[in-house]
């Protein structure tokens, strides 16, 4: 019987979480990261040979114009994922945001694009979804 395909990961950053989520899609069996984009060509490579990424580029851009690219993790700051969620959505990437976010505005035109483009929004917010939520009282 022959393997599923692997969803196929680009990462908007060498942010720190990236270290963990990496961990999880390698671990997943499902997935693969594939790609990772850096401001920094040599930052974005270094992070690659880490955690054995076949592509690294030195800008976002070049990231989101990779064709074999499905899915894009974006762990940025805040004041910069609204731009780039869009970006991706526009590049027929779904799209996984690492939390926070700035405001409810940026999370509903995030959103929005993504509708718009046909690809699928995703929240890094895990606690939220934990069990343990359920007993916090606001």
């Amino acid at each position: 019987m022959a393997q599923p395909r692997k969803t196929r990961w680009g990462f908007l950053s060498t942010a720190e979480i990236g270290n963990k989520v990496i961990t999880a899609i390698q671990r997943s069996g499902t997935a693969e990261v594939v790609a990772v984009a850096s401001r920094v060509l040599e930052k974005a490579q270094k992070f690659a040979t880490r955690h054995n990424i076949p592509v690294a580029y030195g800008s976002y851009d070049d990231l989101l114009e990779d064709k074999s690219i499905e899915c894009v993790y974006i762990p940025l700051p805040s004041g910069l994922k609204r731009e780039w969620a869009i970006k991706a959505a526009e590049h027929g990437k779904h799209v996984l945001v690492e939390k926070p976010f700035c405001s409810e505005a940026d999370v509903q035109a995030m959103s929005a694009a993504c509708e718009r483009c046909g690809v699928l929004f995703m929240d890094g917010t895990m606690w939220v979804h934990h069990k343990r939520a359920d007993l916090v009282e606001i």
